[in-house]
């Protein structure tokens, strides 16, 4: 839900969710009295998808390290 964040700085994804239902319902040429755009992810893993396949190019690397190396 907008507005209602868990974590502190996420007023910021609470903007850019705006900004994105907006442009949707521009861009279908929707009203917003009847129609609801949900841009959410349903979990942190699609959500860190979204962001990777944002900034990497096309067979980019991301670095990592597996966390049973650590144990």
């Amino acid at each position: 839900m907008i507005f209602y964040r868990y974590y502190g700085g996420n007023e910021f994804i609470d903007q850019i969710e705006i900004l994105c239902q907006n442009r949707c319902l521009e861009a279908y040429g929707l009203d917003a009295a009847q129609w609801g755009v949900n841009v959410q992810p349903y979990s942190g893993s699609p959500a860190n998808f979204a962001v990777y396949t944002g900034i990497v190019e096309p067979h980019g690397r991301i670095m990592g390290i597996a966390i049973s190396l650590l144990y």
